[in-house]
């Protein structure tokens, strides 16, 4: 009884703090902007944040830069393969008698290129580290993510 009392009361904390995450992030979702930057915005802003900082050497800001545009062409991609998918989807999805089958394997690369997309973010970020070293805590992230805030 005591076992079965001890499970209870650490699911109860388990969900209280995943409730409080939830709500977290729900709140710093709504101090975001919804406003789309294009790519060529977003490509331009992050070079004027990088060159403006005086700690990095003309090569980190080279590579960061590289490595900025790369992830944003990899993006891209991904983003048209998944608009591809979608009208494969919903075509699909618009037959009168439409294979089940068919359908759970577009649901499934769908999927897959919103996990790929966040890979390449997660990968991109591992790799600015090494980069910018040190000096990674010193670019300026709240001036970078102005543009994304809501105002």
């Amino acid at each position: 009884m005591v076992s079965k009392n001890l499970i209870l009361i650490s699911l109860f904390f388990i969900l209280l703090g995943c409730s409080s995450t939830d709500k977290e992030i729900r709140h710093d979702l709504r101090g975001l902007s919804d406003h789309q930057y294009s790519r060529e915005e977003m490509i331009d802003h992050m070079r004027d944040v990088i060159d403006e900082n005086p700690n990095l050497t003309e090569k980190q800001k080279s590579d960061f830069l590289d490595l900025h545009v790369n992830v944003m062409q990899e993006v891209a991609t991904i983003n048209q393969n998944f608009r591809k998918l979608k009208i494969l989807l919903f075509q699909e999805m618009s037959k009168e008698n439409y294979s089940q089958r068919r359908l759970d394997s577009l649901v499934s690369r769908v999927k897959k290129q919103h996990e790929l997309k966040l890979q390449v973010m997660l990968r991109a970020f591992k790799e600015a580290k090494e980069i910018l070293g040190i000096h990674f805590r010193e670019i300026d992230y709240e001036r970078y993510h102005i543009p994304f805030i809501a105002q």
